[in-house]
This record gives C-alpha cells, sequence and structure tokens, in this order.
C-alpha cells in the first residue's frame, strides 16, 4: 500500500475509498467518473453508516453525507493533510478529483487484470 499525490492511500494504483452500501461492499472495484470524462478507480475499504447512532451523529443517506453529495470518501495519510485543514475539518483540495460525479460503476471483486496506472 502507498499514497498519490494527494495522500491518499492506493493499492496497486486505485485509490482506497469509503462508500455507502449503495455501491458495494468492502473489497469491491469501482470506476468513478466525473463530469469531466476523467475518471479513476477505487477500491471500497469501508462502508459509510447510513444509521443515527450515539457514535454518528450525521450518518450518510442512501448515496453519501451531506444529503448524498459526498458520495466518496478517500482514506487519507492524516498526517500528510495540512494544519490548516485540520484545524477547520475542512478537507483538502484533490486537484483533478474535484469535479461533480456523473456515474459510479461496480466492476466486482477482483483486482485481477486491472491495470489502474
Amino acid at each position: 500500500m502507498s499514497t498519490d499525490e494527494n495522500s491518499i492511500y492506493t493499492y496497486k494504483g486505485a485509490r482506497l475509498v469509503a462508500m455507502t452500501s449503495t455501491f458495494g461492499k468492502a473489497g469491491d472495484v469501482i470506476r468513478v467518473t466525473q463530469d469531466d470524462g476523467s475518471a479513476y478507480y477505487g477500491i471500497i475499504m469501508d462502508e459509510k453508516s447510513q444509521q443515527y447512532t450515539w457514535y454518528d451523529n450525521n450518518p450518510a443517506n442512501k448515496y453519501g453525507h451531506n444529503n448524498g453529495m459526498d458520495m466518496v470518501e478517500f482514506e487519507v495519510k492524516k498526517s500528510a493533510i495540512a494544519p490548516a485543514y485540520k484545524a477547520n475539518g475542512g478537507t483538502p483540495p484533490y486537484g483533478n478529483l474535484n469535479h461533480a460525479i456523473s456515474m459510479i460503476e461496480n466492476l466486482g471483486r477482483s483486482l485481477e487484470g486491472f491495470d489502474f496506472f
């Protein structure tokens, strides 16, 4: 496992992400297409909570947090996040990953045959 230029953890070049069960289960490979036509691959490593609990007062809806506007959460190396973003709880700018999502495809659980680079 390594990190990319945005300090997002990767495995075989695919970014590690958290999503709701709407898009798959832990271990599934996804392809995210953005509104500018660019795409990236991810591996679901964590499922977003969709239920209000004592430890999660802001559960996701069917698609994600913020009324489904935050569909993909990247697994980020915390020590690499700039202090200014940590201080206000904000999100670092992820450059070419900062576009609206037009499609998410679940490609299954096998990493065999995938070349994410």
